[in-house]
């Protein structure tokens, strides 16, 4: 499991997943919807911590700066 999630990409995804747990328990919603937004609060938050997002590697996508030492191998 390779790194593809960089810093300012980690920030915006726990700052998000606040701003969605906040949201969820402030607002009347059903128990359903409050539900969806926490897990993806939670996935927001645990692909945050261990740098890697499955989804970003389904799509060959990477927020993370590569190293030029890096590149060359």
């Amino acid at each position: 499991m390779k790194n593809n999630i960089g810093t300012t990409d980690r920030i915006l995804r726990i700052a998000l997943s606040v701003i969605l747990i906040a949201f969820s328990i402030s607002v009347n919603l059903s128990n359903f919807i409050r539900i969806i937004l926490i897990m993806i609060s939670i996935f927001l938050i645990f692909t945050s911590i261990i740098g890697f997002c499955p989804i970003y590697r389904i799509f060959n996508f990477n927020s993370k700066k590569i190293d030029p030492l890096e590149r060359r191998k």
